[in-house]
C-alpha cells in the first residue's frame, strides 16, 4: 500500500480537481453540501436525491463516474483514482452516499452474477444513476441474521411468485429496481436455501412504506411483496446459492459505507475550539485518539482499494472500517453534544449546518445497523480474519422448516 500519488495519480488528481471547479454547483448550493455528513443541511430529500443524480451525470459524461468499474460500462477499472476524486470533491462527494446502494452494492450483485445482456442493458444506466436500485434483505424477524429470511418464492411458469416483507430497505420511495434475497427451499439448512432476484419496483405487488425516523428523515422503508412475479431469468446465482450472492454484496457494502462514514474529528475540533474545551488537557487527548483512530480508518480503505485495484474482491477486512467507523460516529457525535449542553438537542424548524452533530447522533444507530451489526461484524473479525473457532450454531445445521421459533401472539 503506497499513500503517496504515483505520477499518474498525481496527473490524474490535477485535471479532477481543475474540471471539479469548473463544473461545481452554485456557491449556495456547495455551503448548503457542508453539512450533509449528518443530514445537517436546510435542502429537503427530494432536492439532495435530484443533487446527487445530475452531479453524478455530470461526473459520468466526463468520465469521471464509477471509476472502480470495468472500462466497458463506464468505469475506468482504477479502485485508487476513485478515492483521489472523492477527495478532491470535498462537500460533494458526501451526495454519493445516496449511490452507495445503487453502484457499490447493487451494481457489484449485477457485475458479478449478472448476465452479458443484463449487464450491457442494466449497468450503464447504474454508472449514470439513471435509474436507481434498492436492496431488500432486512425482515422483521431477519435482521442481524440475515439467513434466516423468510419471504418465501415459489417456482412458476416462467418464473417466481414472492410473497413476504421487507424493512429497512434504504431509498426504495425513489427506486426503479431492486435486488432481494429470499428462502426457495425450507428442507435444507438456511444458508443453502437462499436465492437472489433483482425486479422493477413498479412490477405489481410491490408497495413500499416509508419509515419515519427520529432525525425527522424518511430514507428507509417497509416493502410488502404480495404475489409478486419475477422471471427466472431475473435470478442472481444458482438457486440456493443466495447466500454466496450476499455475502459478495455484503462485503461490497461493508467497504462502501466505511469508505463514506464521515467521522470529522475537522468539525469536532472546529467545535471543541469555539467553546474554549480545547484548553483542557482531556480534551485534547480525547481529539487526538479520535483523530489516530481516523487516520487508522483511511489507510484501512486505502489497503482494501489497493487490494481492488490488484484484481482481489473486498474481503471480510471491510467489517473492521465499518465496526470502528460507525462506533466512532456516535461517540463524537455525542462528545459534541454533552459540549453543546441542551443547545445541542434543540429542534429547528429546518436542519442547518449547526446541528450537524445531533443529526449524525440520531442517525448513528442506523449506521450502526446496516451492513451488519456491530456484533455481526465482530463475528465476522473473529472467525474470518483472525480464524478464531467458529460460533456454535445449532440452527445452521437444521433443515429451516424444523428450525424452532418463538410462539405468537
Amino acid at each position: 500500500m503506497n499513500l503517496e500519488d504515483t505520477p499518474e495519480e498525481a496527473a490524474f488528481r490535477s485535471g479532477a480537481r481543475a474540471w471539479i471547479a469548473a463544473n461545481r454547483f452554485d456557491d449556495a448550493t456547495m455551503e448548503s453540501l457542508k453539512g450533509l455528513a449528518g443530514n445537517g443541511t436546510p435542502l429537503p430529500g427530494n432536492d439532495l436525491w435530484r443533487l446527487a443524480c445530475e452531479w453524478n451525470a455530470r461526473k459520468h459524461d466526463a468520465g469521471y463516474a464509477v471509476l472502480t468499474w470495468p472500462s466497458e460500462f463506464g468505469g475506468r477499472d482504477a479502485p485508487n483514482l476513485g478515492a483521489i476524486f472523492a477527495e478532491e470533491e470535498g462537500p460533494l462527494a458526501r451526495l454519493q452516499s445516496f449511490l452507495v446502494i445503487t453502484q457499490f452494492m447493487c451494481g457489484a450483485s449485477l457485475l458479478a452474477f449478472a448476465s452479458p445482456e443484463q449487464k450491457r442493458q442494466l449497468l450503464p444506466r447504474i454508472a449514470r444513476a439513471d435509474d436507481i436500485w434498492c436492496q431488500m434483505f432486512s425482515e422483521p424477524g431477519a435482521g442481524s441474521d440475515l439467513a434466516a429470511v423468510r419471504t418465501w418464492a415459489e417456482r412458476t411458469e416462467g418464473g417466481w411468485v414472492i410473497n413476504g416483507q421487507k424493512v429497512w430497505t434504504s431509498g426504495a420511495h425513489q427506486a426503479q429496481w431492486a435486488t432481494i434475497l429470499v428462502r426457495t427451499d425450507l428442507s435444507v439448512p438456511k444458508h443453502k436455501g437462499l436465492t437472489m432476484f433483482f425486479f422493477r419496483m413498479d412490477t405489481p405487488g410491490v408497495r413500499v412504506r416509508p419509515i419515519a425516523l427520529m432525525s425527522g428523515e424518511a430514507e428507509f422503508n417497509e416493502v410488502f411483496l404480495d404475489d409478486v412475479f419475477v422471471p427466472d431469468e431475473q435470478r442472481l446465482g444458482e438457486v440456493g446459492g443466495g447466500w454466496n450472492v450476499a455475502v459478495a454484496t455484503l462485503n461490497s457494502e461493508r467497504m462502501a459505507i466505511g469508505a463514506i462514514l464521515d467521522v470529522d474529528s475537522a468539525a469536532l475540533l472546529e467545535l471543541v475550539s469555539s467553546t474554549g474545551a480545547i484548553s483542557r488537557d482531556d480534551v485534547r487527548q480525547q481529539m487526538a485518539d479520535w483523530m489516530i483512530r481516523e487516520q487508522g480508518l483511511r489507510a484501512c480503505v486505502a489497503r482494501q482499494l489497493t487490494a481492488i485495484a490488484e484484481g482481489r474482491s473486498p474481503g471480510p477486512e471491510t467489517a473492521t472500517i465499518k465496526l470502528v467507523g460507525g462506533v466512532m460516529i456516535e461517540e463524537m457525535a455525542s462528545y459534541a453534544l454533552d459540549l453543546q449542553a441542551c443547545r445541542g438537542l434543540a429542534l429547528p424548524e429546518h436542519h442547518t449546518s449547526d446541528h450537524l452533530f445531533r443529526d449524525m447522533f440520531y442517525f448513528g444507530p442506523a449506521q450502526r445497523a446496516a451492513g451488519g451489526s456491530d456484533e455481526v461484524l465482530k463475528n465476522v473479525i473473529a472467525e474470518r480474519v483472525l480464524g478464531l473457532p467458529l460460533e456454535d450454531r445449532p440452527d445452521s445445521r437444521l433443515p429451516f422448516n424444523q428450525v424452532p421459533t418463538a410462539p405468537r401472539g
